[in-house]
């Protein structure tokens, strides 16, 4: 009895912890689509407020090259959402954003979208 009551109570913590980081809810451009032109920034929309001074992205293309982005800010609108200008021009092509992205709890969680320009 003490021991599948020690196991629930682990498999609550843990499940509790893993809900406590932050999980993307949106993005533009949305994942997994294609954008007609080059986006001039990248929208992050996560199930929790974000730290976006302690966050970073980066943006690469198929062959990896790494293309420029600005500094991760906050969105002034949603404290969900992290906005990362894009400072270079996209050409056509299949990139893929990665970021690790701080929780307003400070934990640090890797995440990953893709999106194509182009038709």
């Amino acid at each position: 009895m003490i021991r599948a009551l020690a196991s629930g109570l682990f498999a609550l913590v843990w499940a509790s912890a893993a809900l406590a980081h932050p999980i993307m809810t949106g993005s533009s451009p949305v994942r997994s689509s294609t954008v007609s032109k080059s986006p001039k920034e990248i929208r992050v929309a996560f199930a929790e407020a974000v730290n976006a001074k302690e966050s970073s992205f980066t943006l690469t293309g198929a062959d990896e090259k790494t293309f420029k982005l600005g500094p991760a800010r906050s969105d002034p609108a949603n404290p969900k959402a992290i906005i990362v200008p894009v400072l270079e021009t996209l050409p056509s092509g299949a990139y893929a954003v990665r970021w690790i992205v701080a929780s307003a709890g400070h934990a640090k969680v890797p995440g990953l979208m893709r999106f194509k320009v182009g038709s």
